[in-house]
Protein backbone atom coordinates (compact mmCIF):
# COMPACT_ATOMS: atom_id res chain seq x y z
CA UNK A 1 0.00 0.00 0.00
CA UNK A 2 1.30 3.42 -0.97
CA UNK A 3 1.42 6.29 1.48
CA UNK A 4 -1.01 9.11 0.80
CA UNK A 5 0.51 12.20 -0.76
CA UNK A 6 -0.44 15.43 0.90
CA UNK A 7 -2.65 17.75 -1.10
CA UNK A 8 -0.27 20.73 -1.47
CA UNK A 9 -0.86 23.32 -4.18
CA UNK A 10 2.46 23.82 -5.98
CA UNK A 11 1.47 26.50 -8.48
CA UNK A 12 0.53 29.25 -6.01
CA UNK A 13 3.93 29.83 -4.39
CA UNK A 14 5.64 29.78 -7.79
CA UNK A 15 3.09 32.25 -9.21
CA UNK A 16 3.48 34.49 -6.16
CA UNK A 17 7.27 34.45 -6.59
CA UNK A 18 6.97 35.47 -10.24
CA UNK A 19 4.68 38.38 -9.33
CA UNK A 20 7.07 39.45 -6.57
CA UNK A 21 9.99 39.44 -8.99
CA UNK A 22 8.00 41.34 -11.63
CA UNK A 23 6.93 43.93 -9.07
CA UNK A 24 10.52 44.36 -7.88
CA UNK A 25 11.69 44.82 -11.48
CA UNK A 26 8.93 47.36 -12.14
CA UNK A 27 9.87 49.35 -9.03
CA UNK A 28 13.56 49.20 -9.96
CA UNK A 29 12.82 50.34 -13.52
CA UNK A 30 10.72 53.24 -12.28
CA UNK A 31 13.51 54.26 -9.91
CA UNK A 32 16.07 54.19 -12.73
CA UNK A 33 13.83 56.28 -14.99
CA UNK A 34 12.99 58.86 -12.33
CA UNK A 35 16.59 59.07 -11.13
CA UNK A 36 17.93 59.39 -14.66
CA UNK A 37 15.36 62.03 -15.55
CA UNK A 38 16.11 64.10 -12.47
CA UNK A 39 19.86 63.80 -13.02
CA UNK A 40 19.48 64.89 -16.63
CA UNK A 41 17.36 67.88 -15.59
CA UNK A 42 19.84 68.97 -12.93
CA UNK A 43 22.77 68.70 -15.34
CA UNK A 44 21.03 70.59 -18.15
CA UNK A 45 19.91 73.41 -15.85
CA UNK A 46 23.47 73.72 -14.54
CA UNK A 47 24.86 73.69 -18.08
CA UNK A 48 22.53 76.43 -19.26
CA UNK A 49 23.15 78.56 -16.18
CA UNK A 50 26.91 78.21 -16.50
CA UNK A 51 26.75 79.38 -20.11
CA UNK A 52 24.65 82.38 -19.25
CA UNK A 53 26.50 83.46 -16.12
CA UNK A 54 30.31 83.41 -16.37
CA UNK A 55 30.60 84.04 -12.63
CA UNK A 56 28.83 80.76 -11.86
CA UNK A 57 31.06 78.76 -14.20
CA UNK A 58 34.20 80.50 -12.94
CA UNK A 59 33.31 79.73 -9.32
CA UNK A 60 32.76 76.06 -10.10
CA UNK A 61 36.12 75.85 -11.83
CA UNK A 62 37.87 77.64 -8.96
CA UNK A 63 36.29 75.35 -6.33
CA UNK A 64 37.33 72.27 -8.28
CA UNK A 65 40.89 73.55 -8.70
CA UNK A 66 41.07 74.52 -5.03
CA UNK A 67 39.99 71.05 -3.98
CA UNK A 68 42.13 69.08 -6.43
CA UNK A 69 45.27 71.22 -6.31
CA UNK A 70 45.09 72.19 -2.62
CA UNK A 71 45.43 75.90 -3.40
CA UNK A 72 46.14 78.38 -0.61
CA UNK A 73 43.94 81.45 -0.14
CA UNK A 74 46.23 83.75 -2.15
CA UNK A 75 46.29 81.29 -5.05
CA UNK A 76 42.50 80.95 -4.90
CA UNK A 77 42.11 84.71 -5.18
CA UNK A 78 44.47 84.95 -8.17
CA UNK A 79 42.99 81.89 -9.89
CA UNK A 80 39.47 83.28 -9.40
CA UNK A 81 40.43 86.55 -11.13
CA UNK A 82 42.09 84.73 -14.04
CA UNK A 83 39.26 82.26 -14.55
CA UNK A 84 36.56 84.93 -14.30
CA UNK A 85 38.37 87.08 -16.85
CA UNK A 86 38.67 84.11 -19.22
CA UNK A 87 35.02 83.15 -18.77
CA UNK A 88 33.97 86.69 -19.63
CA UNK A 89 36.25 86.60 -22.70
CA UNK A 90 34.66 83.30 -23.74
CA UNK A 91 31.22 84.82 -23.36
CA UNK A 92 32.27 87.81 -25.50
CA UNK A 93 33.47 85.40 -28.21
CA UNK A 94 30.19 83.56 -27.96
CA UNK A 95 28.28 86.84 -28.46
CA UNK A 96 30.52 87.75 -31.39
CA UNK A 97 30.09 84.44 -33.23
CA UNK A 98 26.49 83.70 -32.33
CA UNK A 99 25.03 85.76 -35.20
CA UNK A 100 27.22 83.89 -37.70
CA UNK A 101 26.18 80.58 -36.19
CA UNK A 102 22.50 81.56 -36.28
CA UNK A 103 22.76 82.58 -39.96
CA UNK A 104 24.37 79.22 -40.79
CA UNK A 105 21.57 77.42 -38.94
CA UNK A 106 18.99 79.43 -40.87
CA UNK A 107 20.71 78.58 -44.16
CA UNK A 108 20.55 74.88 -43.24
CA UNK A 109 16.84 75.24 -42.47
CA UNK A 110 16.13 76.86 -45.83
CA UNK A 111 18.03 74.14 -47.70
CA UNK A 112 16.24 71.39 -45.79
CA UNK A 113 12.88 73.02 -46.51
CA UNK A 114 13.51 72.50 -50.21
CA UNK A 115 13.98 68.75 -49.71
CA UNK A 116 11.46 67.86 -47.00
CA UNK A 117 7.72 67.55 -47.36
CA UNK A 118 5.66 70.02 -45.30
CA UNK A 119 4.89 67.29 -42.74
CA UNK A 120 8.55 66.27 -42.50
CA UNK A 121 9.55 69.91 -42.20
CA UNK A 122 7.15 70.46 -39.27
CA UNK A 123 8.52 67.40 -37.47
CA UNK A 124 12.10 68.47 -38.12
CA UNK A 125 11.46 72.03 -36.92
CA UNK A 126 9.89 70.77 -33.71
CA UNK A 127 12.83 68.47 -33.01
CA UNK A 128 15.44 71.01 -34.04
CA UNK A 129 13.89 73.78 -31.93
CA UNK A 130 14.21 71.54 -28.87
CA UNK A 131 17.83 70.74 -29.68
CA UNK A 132 18.61 74.39 -30.33
CA UNK A 133 17.10 75.53 -27.03
CA UNK A 134 19.31 73.05 -25.20
CA UNK A 135 22.63 73.49 -27.03
CA UNK A 136 22.30 77.16 -27.89
CA UNK A 137 20.76 78.80 -24.83
CA UNK A 138 20.07 82.51 -25.02
CA UNK A 139 22.94 84.84 -24.33
CA UNK A 140 22.71 87.08 -21.28
CA UNK A 141 20.40 89.95 -22.09
CA UNK A 142 18.46 87.96 -24.68
CA UNK A 143 14.99 86.79 -23.81
CA UNK A 144 15.36 83.62 -25.88
CA UNK A 145 17.57 81.99 -28.48
CA UNK A 146 16.67 82.95 -32.01
CA UNK A 147 14.40 80.33 -33.48
CA UNK A 148 13.01 80.73 -36.95
CA UNK A 149 9.34 80.35 -37.69
CA UNK A 150 7.68 77.61 -39.66
CA UNK A 151 9.34 76.46 -42.83
CA UNK A 152 7.42 77.48 -45.92
CA UNK A 153 7.80 75.63 -49.17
Amino acid sequence: MEPEKPNVPIAKPRRRRVWTILLALAIFTCGVLVGGGLSFKIVTVGYKRAFQEPEVRAEKIVRRMERRLDLNSDQVKQVREIILEQQKAFQALHKEFRPRLDSQIEKTRRELAKVLTPEQARKWEKTFARIQRFWLPPLPGESHAPVSGDIKR
